[in-house]
C-alpha cells in the first residue's frame, strides 16, 4: 500500500518555475508536485510505498502511520529548506504533514479487494488561520525603552514560526539580563527567577542553557538537537513555553528593580 502526505503551499508565496516539475525520489520517498488545472502549484506530496495496511478491531482501515513521520517530517524539512534558498518563497511548512491523515491507495489485487469492503479512518487538525491582536496601548512604551533590546528579541521570536529561532531569541533576553561570567550564570539566573517562581531552580536554567548549546552547536558536547528531528523539534518547543513565561516575569521583574507588586508566581 502507498501512504502519502500532501503538504499545501501558502498561497502569498508560490513559486515560479521554468520547466516541468518533474517527481523525485528521495530517500525512497516519491516527491511529486501537484499542479492545479489554472497552472498554479498547489501542494506537494511525498510517498511511501509497499507498506502493510494497519486495521483495528473493528476491521476498519487505521490511517495513523506514526512509525513513517520522523522521515516523512524529515524529507519535508529538507524539500522546505531547498525550495526557499532556492527561490526566497517560504512557501511550504513541514509541519503541515500533522494537519490531516495521509492519503491511502492499494498496490495489490488484495490490497484493492480489502479496500473494496473496508472504511478507513480519516483525522483532520484544525488550525486557526489567523491570528489573535491585542489593542494598540502605548503607555508604557517611553518607561520601556530602557530595554529596547528585549523587545527587538522577542518580536523576532514572534515573526518566525521556527521553534528553534524562536527558542534561541528568548534565549538572549535571559543573557541580556544577566550578563558577566559565564561560569556563575546559571547560580545568577536561578537567585532571581527561583524568587518569582520556583519552578525556575539552577536545575531549570542549566536545561534552559544546555537546550540552547544543543541548538546552536552542530557539535554539541551533550549531542545537537537537529531542527529535522521530531524529538529534538517536540523537546524544543516544550521548553520554549517554560522559557516564555520566564522572560515574561524578568520583564515584569527584572534584576536589581526594586519589587513593584507585579511579580507572578
Amino acid at each position: 500500500m502507498k501512504v502519502t502526505y500532501t503538504i499545501p503551499i501558502k498561497q502569498d508565496a508560490i513559486p515560479e518555475w521554468k520547466d516541468n516539475l518533474s517527481p523525485l525520489l528521495i530517500d525512497n520517498k516519491e516527491i511529486t508536485w501537484n499542479i492545479s488545472k489554472d497552472g498554479q502549484l498547489e501542494s506537494l506530496s511525498i510517498s511511501v510505498t509497499n507498506q502493510k495496511i494497519q486495521t483495528n478491531d473493528g476491521g476498519i482501515i487505521d490511517s495513523h502511520y506514526d512509525h513513517l513521520l520522523p522521515q516523512i517530517f524529515k524529507v519535508a524539512n529538507y524539500l522546505s529548506s531547498r525550495v526557499y534558498i532556492q527561490t526566497m518563497h517560504d512557501c511550504l511548512n513541514p509541519f503541515d504533514i500533522f494537519n490531516s491523515s495521509p492519503h491511502l491507495s492499494p498496490e495489490t489485487e488484495k490490497e484493492r479487494e480489502i479496500f473494496a469492503h473496508s472504511a478507513r479512518s480519516v483525522f483532520v487538525n484544525a488550525s486557526l488561520g489567523c491570528k489573535i491582536h491585542n489593542f494598540l496601548d502605548p503607555n508604557q512604551y517611553v518607561e520601556d525603552y530602557c530595554n529596547s533590546q528585549v523587545y527587538s528579541f522577542i518580536a523576532d521570536a514572534k515573526r518566525t514560526s521556527n521553534p528553534f529561532i524562536c527558542y534561541e531569541q528568548y534565549y538572549k533576553v535571559l543573557e541580556y539580563f544577566f550578563p558577566g561570567k559565564k561560569e556563575d550564570f546559571d547560580d545568577r539566573v536561578s537567585n532571581h527567577a527561583e524568587s518569582l517562581n520556583a519552578k525556575y531552580d539552577i536545575g531549570k536554567i542549566k536545561y534552559f542553557r544546555n537546550l540552547r548549546n544543543r541548538s546552536v552547536h552542530a557539535q554539541a558536547r551533550l549531542g545537537h538537537l537537529n531542527p529535522e528531528d521530531l524529538k529534538a523539534v517536540a523537546e524544543v518547543k516544550n521548553a520554549l513555553q517554560d522559557l516564555q513565561r520566564l522572560v515574561m516575569l524578568l520583564i515584569a521583574n527584572p534584576p536589581g528593580a526594586k519589587d513593584d507588586g507585579r511579580s507572578n508566581a
